[in-house]
């Protein structure tokens, strides 16, 4: 189009709305409206959270700033979790053009040139990067596999090529993206997988029959063309099945899901896509009015349940109550609140206490100061042992480090301190929450991954008696642990961080333990 001058950047922007904006407005916004009704404050939170990000396409920038991690089993109930890659896509959208554009259809070898080196200079920071969040969620680092299809299109001026060995790099393809123990690092693998999709794209498949079978088929094709609809709704789908439902069990469930998806795609794709991609069915006025009123709405109600921090009905299980704003932002408050210990230690009366490591010692904190020993008991807290903290080392009666920070604190050359160990109750809450007025409601409990088992095992083998085991202390014989407090109170908020119902819970159970690392008699409480 620039070099036939012929390009609008309105006209590319109304192609892109057409094909994106309504379905993603729609499924943010029916996303929403779920989620207020069967979510727990923290999730419907996170989730206006990403409403807004999605409707912005930044969702990629939010998830880099939050979670970070896109493979942390928490993810797979964050119905938007998905769009991130929308984010990406659509923030491409937008420097990608203006390139084109700026420099003109006199400057076509210009701007082939220009894109090459954004490219390699992309890569290059794929390549030497260390930190994988960036790395995952940011343009820079994906703009290359983005652009190398721009390449690709202006140096073959739409044309394709024959390849008499089509068919080995389909192989090649299939190997790179199914496989998983590659004798490539990832990086590599990331690398290879988008060197040999060029290849795919560029070659007439009319020219090779297996290919042409395999690529050119109508169920391939149709696939292709509800794909979008496909990718917008599977992750709401499967995120709100395991909130209401639990965990996908079987592979007839899975397969059963599968389909669903696909039905609800192609409905999506004849009643949602296609009326808004017809022109001469909806006219670019409608669509605009359309897309912004659905897009502000839903912005808006995330706003404000984000404003109310997902608190839309009261919670007593996690002593949340509307009426009185009573519980908002409570646990976080909770658990943060021993950061204000960060202190030397100041009563030579009282046993003094060191704990070291992240957010989960910080619960470990609170576990002691909900204890029957708190009043006799000073409680110093330090992320890691930095210079100035070695001096608390050395006065420190006892000094407790969290397990997953153990390699990280220094040598703490003492001979009273305890290894904390891990703690989880299971992925979410909410499909126990979503079983309240069933008549064990309270008594429900949830099965421990095996690998969370069998590595508190090694640790407790490790330490041997120096090992403070939590899940030996919860654990029954099928490997679940409780997920309320025998008053019907959340243990965990967010399944790995304590309330503090659920640290008084721990607590009592660790009374006799306590009582003798402190050296503390029981008639003395009695």
């Amino acid at each position: 189009e620039i070099a036939n001058c012929k390009f609008s950047l309105r006209n590319f922007y109304m192609r892109r709305i057409r094909r994106i904006l309504p379905l993603v407005s729609l499924t943010a916004t029916i996303t929403l409206v779920t989620g207020y009704f069967v979510m727990l404050p923290d999730d419907l939170e996170n989730l206006s959270q990403s409403v807004v990000a999605t409707n912005i396409f930044s969702n990629n920038i939010l998830q880099a700033i939050t979670t970070r991690n896109y493979w942390d089993v928490v993810n797979e109930y964050k119905p938007l979790m998905h769009t991130w890659s929308l984010g990406i896509e659509e923030q491409y959208y937008v420097v990608y053009p203006l390139i084109f554009l700026l420099l003109g259809k006199n400057r076509i070898k210009t701007t082939h040139l220009f894109i090459i080196i954004l490219t390699l200079i992309s890569l290059f920071g794929f390549i030497i990067e260390g930190r994988e969040e960036l790395k995952f969620y940011h343009l820079p680092y994906r703009f290359f596999e983005l652009a190398v299809g721009g390449i690709l299109a202006t140096a073959l001026k739409g044309k394709v090529i024959i390849i008499k060995s089509y068919g080995v790099w389909l192989i090649i393809l299939a190997i790179l993206l199914l496989l998983d123990n590659l004798p490539i690092g990832d990086d590599a693998r990331k690398i290879a997988v988008v060197t040999v999709t060029m290849f795919v794209l560029a070659s007439d498949n009319s020219k090779q029959k297996i290919t042409s079978l395999l690529l050119m088929n109508r169920v391939s094709v149709y696939l292709g063309l509800i794909s979008f609809s496909t990718y917008m709704l599977h992750q709401p789908l499967l995120a709100f099945k395991r909130y209401l439902f639990g965990e996908i069990n079987s592979s007839a469930e899975g397969i059963f899901l599968i389909f669903f998806v696909l039905l609800l795609s192609v409905v999506s794709y004849h009643f949602v896509e296609t009326p808004f991609r017809n022109r001469h069915k909806i006219s670019d006025r409608k669509l605009i009015i359309f897309v912004s009123i659905l897009s502000v709405c839903s912005t808006l109600c995330a706003l404000m349940l984000y404003s109310k921090s997902g608190v839309v009905r009261d919670v007593p299980e996690l002593g949340i109550l509307v009426k009185n704003k009573q519980g908002v932002g409570i646990h976080k408050k909770y658990n943060h609140r021993i950061n204000t210990l960060d202190r030397p230690f100041s009563d030579a009366m009282k046993k003094n206490i060191l704990i070291v490591g992240n957010s989960f010692a910080r619960d470990w904190a609170n576990i002691l100061l909900e204890s029957r020993y708190k009043d006799l008991i000073e409680v110093s807290y330090a992320a890691s042992v930095t210079s100035s903290v070695r001096v608390r080392v050395k006065e420190a009666d006892l000094i407790y480090i969290n397990a997953g920070n153990f390699g990280d604190v220094g040598d703490v050359n003492h001979e009273n301190v305890w290894i904390v160990g891990p703690k989880s109750f299971g992925n979410n809450n909410g499909y126990f929450y979503n079983k309240r007025g069933d008549e064990n409601y309270c008594e429900q409990r949830v099965i421990l991954n095996n690998n969370l088992i069998e590595k508190n095992k090694s640790l407790s083998s490790f330490f041997g008696v120096k090992y403070i085991d939590l899940i030996g202390l919860m654990i029954d014989d099928d490997g679940s642990v409780p997920v309320f407090t025998k008053g019907c109170k959340f243990i965990s908020q967010d399944t790995r961080h304590l309330t503090q119902a659920g640290a008084i819970y721990i607590s009592g159970l660790l009374d006799d333990k306590l009582g003798s690392q402190f050296n503390f008699s029981r008639q003395k409480f009695e």
